[in-house]
């Protein structure tokens, strides 16, 4: 079979495009519309019927209507609930998340939804609090604590924040933060952290926290961190 010049591909894609715009598009009234592959419904082209795809070279459009886009999104997310609490986190940590969860928990406590809440989960709250405050003793001398944060540089080990600088944007210092968060209570498990760091990683994993997606992520801070917790914290251990 010859091979086709650039030319001859290029005249064969605009054929098929053209056919394709045609079996899912028409125009009536000179107004375009276009059918949903999902449902078969016709709608008119425009941002309120379809959500807006930059790799559909056809029209810039996505195939699905925005309701069988969302019924399918929504599917997914039942179907895979990891990874969806996964990237949720991921937002929710970001600068464009923080404040859509902010405003979200400021709605619920406005409309009473947040207080129901505690009162319909008290044993939950209850266990939760009871495994925090039991991960949270440190059996730390206050010399070991102070040589740990010196070592920090008297920093944030996650995001490098001073100790001052804690206590002035966050009205902090810094935490004992436990890096395995059913680990021990001794220095080989203690690293300084500010509030916001302390918060966000809460029960998660060091490795599934602090990695090249968190925004404060560094290689020489995560150099550091492992270098005190295998050999350098036994320097400091009283």
């Amino acid at each position: 079979m010859p091979k086709l010049s650039p030319e001859e591909k290029e005249r064969r894609k605009q054929e098929r495009n053209q056919r394709r715009w045609l079996e899912t598009h028409k125009i009536f009234n000179d107004i375009t519309y276009k059918v949903c592959t999902n449902c078969s419904e016709w709608f008119e082209m425009n941002d309120e019927n379809f959500y807006i795809n930059k790799s559909n070279s056809l029209d810039g459009y996505h195939p699905y209507c925005k309701q069988c886009s969302s019924k399918k999104a929504k599917k997914w997310c039942d179907d895979n609930p990891e990874i969806t609490k996964a990237a949720k986190r991921k937002y929710n940590k970001s600068p464009k998340g923080r404040p859509k969860l902010a405003a979200n928990a400021q709605r619920q406590r406005e409309n009473g939804d947040y207080y129901k809440w505690r009162r319909e989960n008290k044993e939950y709250l209850y266990e939760w609090r009871r495994k925090r405050d039991m991960n949270k003793k440190h059996e730390i001398s206050a010399t070991e604590w102070e040589s740990c944060k010196k070592y920090f540089n008297d920093c944030c080990a996650y995001c490098g924040i001073t100790e001052e600088q804690a206590r002035d944007d966050q009205g902090q210092n810094l935490h004992k933060e436990h890096v395995n968060h059913r680990g021990a209570n001794d220095l080989s498990n203690c690293i300084p952290s500010c509030r916001i760091c302390n918060s966000s990683k809460w029960a998660k994993d060091f490795d599934e926290f602090y990695n090249k997606d968190n925004l404060n992520f560094t290689a020489g801070r995560l150099h550091k961190i492992r270098k005190w917790l295998t050999e350098d914290y036994l320097l400091y251990k009283e």
